[in-house]
């Protein structure tokens, strides 16, 4: 009775201090600021940044036909980086995928093994059921963590929209936020709920058509694009370590499932 007492007592704290490794370490609070508190910092980097390329284009170009020549070059090499930045962020997310499947195959072989071992083994010591149900819970609080952090990820806020985006790029800087032309009655009124969506984003797109303007949305862009795998990084890290926990975790309920077994 006091063996199974210990037993029942080991499981719940190993329960628990797994858990306490997987929870997230409190980050501290992001102050609020108005909108147009952000759009100045926006205006005041944008001058800066547009005044950085113009010096730099100046410093590169010794003869006024080179210009072309430069700006071609400059483009070439943003567009490789940009390019690379996608590669890169879409193999972080694929590294995430694969740590989400090997999550859940390791937690349903486990979840099968223990099943089986309880349903064949009906008159094994209590003490094997408990270490098999906490081996169990264990790999259910794995894969609830890991879905959490990899559906958080997905959905989770950016803080750099405040003051950088990529409006060449994403329609919803572009266009109304919802379609209006399906709301329509007659085949007129829709085509001039298009033609009004249309001189929107003209207008909106237009503005980046400027040599200088757009080499400086490309390399926002690549920004954006770095701060996003840098998202990735971070959440894969975040899965890759609670399957590490998970694994060690494990592997203790099997030693002590076989220490127990022989006891």
């Amino acid at each position: 009775m006091v063996s199974l007492i210990c037993f029942v007592l080991l499981e719940a704290g190993i329960v628990a201090l797994f858990i306490a490794l997987l929870l997230p370490c409190e980050h501290a609070k992001s102050s609020t600021s108005t909108s147009t508190d952000t759009r100045k910092i926006r205006d005041e980097i944008e001058a800066e940044e547009l005044s950085k390329i113009t010096e730099f284009i100046k410093a590169s170009v010794t003869r006024e036909k080179e210009t072309e020549e430069s700006f071609s070059y400059f483009r070439e090499k943003i567009f490789k980086a940009i390019s690379y930045a996608i590669g890169r962020h879409d193999w972080y997310e694929q590294q995430r995928s694969s740590v989400l499947q090997t999550t859940l195959t390791i937690a349903l072989a486990f979840l099968a093994i223990a099943g089986a071992s309880v349903h064949l083994s009906a008159g094994q010591p209590i003490k094997l059921t408990v270490i098999s149900f906490g081996a169990s819970l264990l790999a259910l609080i794995g894969v609830i963590f890991i879905l959490h952090e990899y559906r958080a990820e997905l959905n989770r806020d950016r803080p750099y929209r405040t003051i950088s985006d990529i409006r060449f790029w994403f329609f919803k800087y572009n266009l109304p936020k919802r379609s209006t032309s399906h709301a329509q009655a007659t085949q007129t009124s829709q085509a001039a709920a298009v033609a009004a969506d249309r001189r929107t984003f003209f207008e909106r797109i237009s503005s980046t058509f400027r040599l200088k303007q757009s080499i400086r949305e490309d390399i926002e862009q690549l920004f954006i694009l770095h701060v996003l795998q840098r998202y990735k990084a971070e959440s894969l890290l975040k899965m890759q370590d609670v399957l590490h926990w998970l694994g060690i975790f494990l592997g203790v309920e099997v030693l002590l499932y076989l220490l127990a077994s022989i006891l």
